[in-house]
């Protein structure tokens, strides 16, 4: 299933559409990442990890992250939805040096405050699983009202 990214915006993540482009244009123009998958061509749809995606932004941001670190997070966490499909959550590190990671948060042991011989400057942990669970829910629901779009 692919949905728009309006519908995800108003139906999934409760978050403004112009606000989240305008977002996305000061992430691109500042940091060269995007937390969602642009399009190869036409129309932008969103399967269900850019939609968690979407969701996981809108919910930082409403935290009171920056759209620098909120957007930062989300793409390194996208990417790594990619990679590992399978973990439950995701914990993006940032060491002393500077250098940041994202990595399946059960392969990592942070309690020592150290990680590949650097301090930990900080950790978050984004629980895909759930966000993943909160979009299947809507979708779900209001299948009809969301613009899904089947994927054929």
């Amino acid at each position: 299933m692919l949905m728009t990214l309006a519908k995800a915006c108003e139906g999934i993540a409760a978050y403004d559409l112009k606000k989240l482009s305008d977002d996305r244009t000061i992430l691109r123009r500042e940091t060269g990442e995007d937390f969602i998958t642009p399009p190869e061509l036409g129309r932008l749809n969103l399967d269900l990890d850019d939609a968690a995606a979407v969701c996981g932004y809108a919910d930082l941001r409403r935290a009171g992250y920056p759209v620098k670190l909120a957007g930062t997070i989300m793409s390194r966490v996208r990417t790594a939805m990619r990679e590992y499909p399978e973990a439950d959550q995701l914990t993006t590190v940032l060491l002393d040096n500077g250098f940041t990671f994202t990595l399946p948060s059960a392969s990592l042991d942070l309690a020592s405050g150290f990680n590949s011989g650097r301090y930990v400057v900080a950790a978050t942990l984004i629980d895909v699983r759930n966000v993943r669970e909160r979009v299947q829910r809507v979708i779900e629901a209001y299948e009809p009202g969301i613009g899904v779009e089947d994927a054929a």
